[in-house]
């Protein structure tokens, strides 16, 4: 690399990430509330109508913004179900031209089946590239005027990446490809809800489609058999590499430093698009980065990068932070059910009358009806324990897994469970109770695993409330009365819990 080159892109790098360049609102605010541009400005866009735009508009108003002159969220969703709907047909007409040749091959039907979508991705990658050069080639046009055709564009894209995330499950193994994928479609939403961009839209389309057509490509062969070291799987590979260096190192920040002169770079809308855009040059030039160092005997002198390079770092971080980020999400819902189950239902059985008189009169009929069947729900006998049901819900959904890392359980036996005598049962008491009961949930969760079905004991007064009375009932808890806990201790093999305060320790719960 020149040393003129490496001064421009160090300091293009260093204008990019200046946050003062890289999004600067009043650049827009300014420009939104003038008539004229100011002196010494570049010229404004010329914005050309879609006739997309305008069948949108046929089609229900709601689907583009206030002034018309760009998607609204409900557009973008609209847009995208028909690009899913467009990719899918696209993909059965190359299944029905591929039939000579996957008929009387060897291979699996589900091996033709992935194949297909390489060939998909082949065909949107091409597709961006043409348009791209498209926009290059046209010498009439103007320097920043939309040609047209962006809005079908990215509607098509947006169907193409979400249908791969829809169609091929084993996608979501690999974080780095459900992140590249994910990022497309909340950079692709970004550009369909902003305004004046369709004269960059083809360019960095076809910046990030080149690499990407290449890569697809030596999948593609890979994917039929084809030998590393043929002359073909060389030369893709050698293309690969210059067009990632070339379009994710070179001409992504060059263009990005150019468009960011323009007040339309910085509305508030297009900032997801800038950021997944760098986030994409960064990973693909780190992916490339950890591939070349494990082919290189000096690779040994970066240790970091040789226990599997910068690519299965990123690769692992992303994991963990998925697998942190299901964690936490389950974690948040449960918990909020069972604060609703606690406090909302039996709060909504009360609030009822008073929300009737409010209500329209079929409304408040229809309300009365249910709260009455609600009611005589209560009447119904009461399911025995489901054993099947409590292993669906914590074991085989991996729920228990998931709440014994979160809160760091750990369960310490003085005396060894097998030793313990068997010929009646066992009680087990909780404390505190707290908002939730975690405490006795992982411990009905640790001794599940060990196929004992632990049984509960708890307020009479949950048995009054439809549903949830049924629900409790299902996984082995009853009401805690005299006459319960002494049939329970009489059984054999009959383990229970009891919370000995009750529901007065709700609020004994502590972070510390």
């Amino acid at each position: 690399m020149s040393t003129g080159l490496r001064h421009t892109l160090a300091s293009t790098a260093s204008d990019i990430m200046r946050s003062s360049s890289f999004h600067d609102l009043s650049m827009w605010e300014e420009d939104s509330h003038e008539s004229a541009p100011p002196a010494g400005a570049l010229p404004p866009p010329v914005v050309k109508r879609e006739g997309s735009a305008h069948a949108l508009r046929v089609l229900s108003p709601l689907l583009l913004n206030a002034g018309g002159t760009a998607l609204s969220p409900a557009g973008v969703a609209a847009l995208t179900a028909a690009g899913v709907a467009a990719c899918h047909s696209l993909r059965l007409v190359l299944r029905e031209a591929m039939e000579s040749v996957t008929a009387h091959s060897p291979r699996s039907r589900a091996s033709w089946r992935t194949f297909e979508l390489y060939m998909l991705s082949l065909l949107h990658a091409a597709a961006w590239i043409a348009f791209g050069a498209r926009r290059l080639a046209s010498r009439k046009a103007a320097r920043h005027e939309d040609l047209g055709g962006t809005t079908r564009a990215l509607g098509l894209s947006a169907g193409y990446h979400l249908y791969v995330l829809l169609s091929l499950q084993s996608v979501w193994t690999h974080p780095l490809a459900t992140a590249q994928h994910l990022g497309e479609l909340v950079g692709i939403a970004s550009q369909l809800t902003s305004e004046r961009i369709g004269w960059l839209v083809p360019l960095t389309g076809a910046t990030r489609s080149l690499p990407t057509f290449f890569l697809t490509a030596l999948s593609a062969l890979e994917h039929l058999g084809e030998h590393p070291s043929s002359p073909a799987f060389r030369a893709l590979r050698a293309a690969a590499s210059a067009s990632i260096v070339a379009c994710k190192g070179v001409l992504t920040p060059l263009l990005l430093r150019q468009a960011l002169t323009r007040p339309e770079l910085h509305q508030p809308s297009l900032l997801p698009r800038k950021l997944v855009t760098l986030a994409d040059a960064a990973a693909s030039l780190a992916w490339l980065l950890a591939r070349w160092t494990q082919s290189r005997p000096a690779a040994s002198a970066l240790p970091a990068l040789r226990r599997g390079g910068v690519a299965a770092e990123l690769a692992a971080a992303a994991a963990r932070c998925l697998h942190q980020l299901r964690m936490h999400t389950t974690v948040v819902l449960l918990t909020t059910a069972l604060q609703a189950v606690y406090l909302a239902a039996p709060t909504a059985l009360l609030a009822a009358p008073l929300l009737a008189r409010r209500l329209p009169r079929r409304a408040a009929a229809a309300l009365a009806a249910a709260a009455a069947a609600l009611l005589a729900s209560t009447r119904l006998p009461l399911p025995s324990p489901q054993r099947r049901l409590l292993s669906a819900l914590l074991l085989r959904s991996g729920l228990v897994r998931l709440l014994k890392e979160y809160h760091s359980f750990r369960l310490i036996e003085e005396v060894p469970y097998a030793s313990l005598p068997s010929y009646r049962g066992k009680l087990y008491a909780c404390f505190p109770h707290g908002v939730v009961p975690y405490g006795v949930i992982l411990l009905w969760c640790q001794l599940l695993e060990r196929g004992v079905l632990l049984g509960g004991l708890a307020a009479s007064s949950l048995f009054r409330i439809p549903l949830l009375r049924h629900f409790l009932a299902a996984i082995g808890i009853a009401p805690a009365t005299a006459a319960n806990l002494a049939a329970r201790l009489a059984t054999p093999r009959s383990d229970t819990f009891l919370v000995p305060g009750g529901i007065a320790e709700i609020r004994s719960s502590s972070t510390r």
